[in-house]
């Protein structure tokens, strides 16, 4: 009775994901883009964006990282997105920072994402790190692709924080470096990061 209901629930996930959109690649977009896609995608799929500055040298190091888990997990959506389209002032200590999506919503804002990570960090590293935040493949995961609760602390979901709000779909794009939330061991950071402030 138990592998009858173990295979009708197997099935079940793999009919669920048989026509799961696939991806491959890290996308550069703008702002805007960046608003559309998050609005638009399939909401089954998570969408992992980097924020970066090609100048600030862990934002190259994962930036190489994220092209190769882009090829590897085809059943997320990788974009890259410059710090300074979003807005000319923004200070690049808060870089890199990763944000989660799913269903056009922010789940997870890992802002300095370097300061969850080995100082030498690698493809392991930031693999282990977007999977406990919900990157997982669906099939081996079931039908539960994005978890409610992450397996490790430096994952701090709050719909409320984050780079960008949606004011209708795709008619506007609102900055807001709203990392208030963000508390670490360096009182200078955390004062920077205080003045950052969401447009209401």
């Amino acid at each position: 009775d138990f592998l009858k209901k173990y295979r009708a629930k197997r099935l079940q996930e793999l009919h669920n994901t048989s026509n799961w959109p696939t991806f491959g690649e890290v996308r550069e977009v703008g702002p805007f883009e960046y608003a559309e896609i998050v609005d638009e995608t399939d909401c089954r799929v998570v969408i992992v964006v980097h924020l970066y500055e090609s100048q600030v040298r862990e934002c190259s190091i994962l930036n190489n990282i994220l092209n190769s888990l882009a090829q590897k997990k085809r059943f997320a959506r990788f974009l890259r997105l410059k710090a300074f389209s979003v807005n000319p002032d923004f200070d690049v200590i808060a870089l890199p920072t990763v944000m989660i999506h799913k269903g056009g919503q922010l789940v997870h804002n890992l802002t300095r994402i370097v300061d969850h990570l080995p100082k030498r960090f690698g493809v392991n590293d930031v693999t282990e790190l977007l999977e406990s935040c919900g990157v997982v493949d669906p099939v081996s995961a079931g039908s539960t692709i994005l978890r409610t609760s992450a397996s490790k602390a430096t994952c701090t979901s709050d719909e409320n924080r984050g780079i960008s709000q949606f004011v209708g779909r795709k008619e506007s794009f609102v900055e807001n470096c709203a990392f208030r939330d963000y508390d670490s061991d360096d009182a200078e950071l955390d004062e920077l990061c205080a003045d950052f402030h969401p447009v209401n």
